[in-house]
């Protein structure tokens, strides 16, 4: 028994080399030995890693996921063809080649496209001798993709009900406060409706249907057959804007003498954080909840929870530091640096189930 040639790598590495620096987009320094785009060069502009291209390139993983495969073929510019194609070899169970020549009847090799192979797109076939893609686009048994797949259902269906599920929560408790700068903001002024803090979380909350049709769009537009993960990265971006840009809007809304005093600083650690009060820490906790939540499921760079704590700490000093610039009749408080940043790591955490792992 010997090992079955590694078609999946021979086809990647050819792949390659018609492919220039220049049409994938990285600039090129210094003198190239390599024709084409090197592994990492390929790895790269896909967002997985260089080892996770090298497996199947070299053998060593002859089956890997589809979607591993499927950032690769857009940065090797393949066809839906040669698309095909690649995601066929990725579905072959591997095979052992015997020396001694299987028996069965003489006339099955001579078939040009016997009856169709999986395919991973459906209402296309793979012809069962070569395994490229039949010329008929439409067979009479459609294989159907969970597209996204059912985990990625659960995440998507689980956002949804947490973000309701927030959003009736907080309508309830401030119906009052809403109602009050309802007419401002109906009625399209500026001065009663986003320079209050009734009118920015009201408004907020009326975008937010627009937010995730935003995020539904982003998800169709980034979205393959066998891609379950449009929907997450799309609600990751849409979430980490739309969740922290209204409360930066907040923090950054002047006081009553803007302009007129200088900036305040207090550097002494937990010394504000007693006179913050209840509300104080809870709104600072919220700040870059958001963007401590989405960041580690779009961005795999992200997902760790020093690097979370580092990400709130540092949004947070530039907020403080804007504060001071310009003179918002804020004190710029080393507290406000540090419930900001345990606010986004205990939201990072939340969502640990989700984090993209590379």
């Amino acid at each position: 028994m010997t090992e079955a040639p590694n078609l999946l790598g021979a086809f990647l590495r050819a792949r390659r080399e018609p492919v220039t620096p220049e049409q994938a987009g990285i600039p090129v320094t210094g003198v190239r030995r390599t024709p084409g785009l090197r592994r990492e060069e390929v790895a790269m502009p896909a967002g997985i890693s260089a080892d996770y291209y090298l497996r199947p390139e070299r053998g060593r993983d002859r089956r890997p996921s589809l979607q591993v495969l499927e950032s690769p073929a857009r940065v090797l510019r393949l066809d839906e063809n040669l698309r095909d194609y690649l995601l066929g070899l990725a579905a072959e169970k591997p095979r052992r080649s015997s020396t001694t020549p299987t028996r069965g009847p003489p006339t099955r090799r001579n078939w040009p496209c016997s009856a169709p192979r999986w395919s991973p797109r459906p209402g296309r076939r793979l012809c069962r001798r070569n395994r490229l893609p039949c010329s008929m686009t439409r067979v009479n048994e459609t294989v159907r993709v969970s597209a996204p797949s059912r985990r990625t259902s659960k995440v998507v269906f689980l956002i949804f009900a947490v973000v309701f599920a927030a959003v009736a929560g907080a309508v309830f408790a401030l119906r009052r406060m809403l109602l009050m700068s309802a007419p401002r903001c109906m009625a399209g002024h500026w001065h009663g409706c986003l320079d209050t803090d009734n009118g920015v979380v009201l408004m907020t909350l009326v975008g937010l249907p627009i937010a995730l049709l935003g995020a539904w769009v982003l998800a169709r537009v980034r979205r393959t057959p066998l891609d379950t993960t449009a929907w997450r990265l799309s609600l990751a971006e849409v979430g980490m804007v739309y969740g922290t840009v209204p409360m930066v809007w907040l923090t950054m809304m002047p006081g009553p003498a803007a302009g007129l005093v200088d900036g305040r600083v207090s550097l002494i650690p937990l010394q504000d954080l007693v006179t913050m009060g209840t509300l104080g820490i809870a709104g600072n906790l919220v700040l870059f909840a958001a963007l401590g939540f989405f960041a580690p499921i779009r961005f795999a760079a992200l997902a760790s929870a020093p690097r979370i704590l580092a990400l709130g700490a540092a949004c947070s000093t530039v907020v403080e530091v804007a504060q001071y610039a310009f003179r918002l009749d804020r004190v710029s408080s080393v507290d406000d640096v540090l419930v900001n940043a345990t606010g986004a790591l205990l939201a990072g955490l939340a969502s640990h189930h989700w984090w993209r792992k590379n």
